[in-house]
Order: structure tokens, then sequence, then C-alpha cells
């Protein structure tokens, strides 16, 4: 190979190792992969916000295992459901792993099975104690009491035994998760959230009106004053609980009728899971409920002894 020859290729490999440094990415190309990435981000992100959703909930369904399991033994020691002596969730305080009731009862703490990590826990009790998110089954109908809840407000009722659950266990509801609408110092604005707040009605209502009741709680203009609905309602696992209701579906709207929310509040089970709610039932399984189940579906898993018929819910 001359000299000529060489020249020649050494100035075509020069050439070649130029265009190799300049080589980049043109504005066109960087967009394009720009777009691309902001695609993938928005297919995956939903996935990962609804497995995350899904977690929780799973979550919230492993806590209500465990309180039917502390019911279940409870049961076998005391031979009555939780609730007669105290209030439901004190009772099963030993039995989650809490060998010292009273202490919790003084002092502020969160207990994890208590709570749904969908919800917020409050702040600020002033030394109430422990806040639970879930209830115990009230039952499916005004003045009746046909849950598992023995009312202490009305001393001649008798403690509730699985015997008196007629209905059998795996068909009638123990607890259920609801939200905490409200902390203390919070302002609620309950005309534009009416689902936070517990709504006075218009009327009265006794057993057998039910379904009337549901229509008008769910009519703006058959609700007067709304009460922004406080934690210490039932929350605080000493004091005595308001019980969850199945007079109206899982997050319906809180209604209450004459001068005293804590006795004629139909609170329903709410939570912040999407399109419904988890309920543990006396028999200690958990399971999620549609918030779109027939209302007397509902009612009857909320009765302990109506002879009514749940199907495939």
């Amino acid at each position: 190979m001359n000299n000529v020859e060489r020249q020649l290729n050494r100035s075509a490999m020069a050439g070649v190792s130029a265009r190799l440094r300049c080589r980049g990415f043109t504005i066109t190309e960087l967009l394009v992969s720009i777009g691309i990435i902001g695609m993938i981000a928005a297919i995956t992100l939903p996935a990962v916000q609804q497995s995350r959703a899904a977690s929780r909930r799973m979550q919230c369904v492993s806590n209500l295992r465990q309180i039917g399991i502390a019911a279940q033994n409870y049961v076998s020691t005391h031979d009555i459901l939780p609730g007669y002596r105290d209030q439901a969730m004190f009772d099963l305080l030993p039995d989650l792993g809490h060998q010292d009731p009273s202490a919790v009862a003084k002092r502020d703490i969160k207990i994890a099975v208590l709570l749904c990590p969908d919800d917020t826990p409050p702040v600020g009790e002033l030394g109430w104690g422990a806040v639970t998110n879930y209830l115990i089954n009230g039952g499916a109908c005004f003045s009746c009491y046909n849950g598992v809840h023995p009312r202490l407000l009305f001393p001649y009722v008798q403690p509730s035994r699985i015997a008196d659950i007629t209905d059998g266990t795996s068909h009638t509801s123990l607890f259920a998760e609801r939200l905490f609408e409200n902390t203390p110092g919070q302002t609620v604005d309950c005309a534009a959230h009416p689902e936070l707040c517990v709504w006075h009605m218009n009327s009265t209502y006794t057993n057998g009106q039910e379904d009337q009741f549901l229509a008008d709680c769910n009519n703006a203009t058959e609700r007067t004053s709304p009460w922004p609905m406080q934690v210490n309602v039932g929350r605080h696992v000493r004091n005595l609980a308001s019980p969850y209701s199945h007079v109206v579906p899982p997050n319906f709207m809180s209604c209450y009728y004459s001068s005293a929310v804590f006795h004629n509040a139909v609170l329903p089970a709410k939570s912040n899971h999407s399109s419904g709610v988890n309920v543990v039932f006396c028999d200690g399984h958990a399971q999620f409920i549609s918030s779109n189940i027939d209302v007397r579906v509902w009612r009857a898993l909320g009765s302990r002894n109506g002879n009514d018929s749940t199907g495939e819910f």
C-alpha cells in the first residue's frame, strides 16, 4: 500500500470517527422518548395505585378476621357475645394481645388492629383513649334490637349468645368498618359534603318504617340540620358504643330522628374502599360487601333471628 492509499484510509477513518462523535438525539427523537415514558407512566401509575388500595383493603379484612377470632375466644370464655358488660371492642382487647385494657382506655394510643389503613385516625382526643374503625352490628330495624349489640341503655335486654343467632353465624354480621368522618376542631361543610355529617330528619320512625326512613334520608328536603359526626360517638374503646346499622345500605347517608342523636342515629357501615365495606361475621369469617347489595339482603345479614334469606351475597 503506497502513501497515497494510506493517507486516504486515514482520512476516511477520521471522517467516520467525527461523525460518530457528533451523533446525538434530535429534538424529534427526544420528544418521542418523553412521550413514550409519559405513556408508560400513565399506564402503570393507576395499576400501582389500585395495587396499594387492594393491599390496604386486604389489611382491613385481616384486622376484622383477628377481631372475629377474638370474639370467638370471648364467647368460649364468657358464654356471651362481647358488648354486654362494656364496649364490645374493649371486651376483646385481651384476646387481641392487649393484656392491660384499662391502660389502653386511659391514654391516646393507636392500636393497629383496630384501625383501617384506608382511613386517618383522629388526633387530640383529650385522653379518651384508643379509638376504632370497627363497630358492632346494631340490627336492621327500629326498636327491635335484632342485631348482636345488647343495647346497654336498656337493662331488660339480655346479653346476646350464639344460641340467639338462629339465622346462622355465617349469615349474621358481627362487626363492620366505619370511617372517622370528623375530628375535633375540624370544620365540615355539610352542604358540600352531606355524607360527612349526620342529618336530623323531619319525621320520626318506628319498626316497619325502615324503607320510608331510607327514602327520606336520601331526600335533601326531608333532612333538616346537620350534625358533624364526632369520633366520640362509639369510637373510643371504653365509652358506650353507638353500633353501626343495617337499616340502610353500606356507604349510605347517616341520619337520625328525634332529639337524641346517640340513640336514634342510623350509622351505616362506611369505608374509603372502592364501592363497598369489609364485614366480619359471627362465625369469624370476613369478606368485602358491595355498596350495591340489595337492601333486603343487607338487612337480613344484620338480623340474628329474622328467619330471612340472604342468598349468595
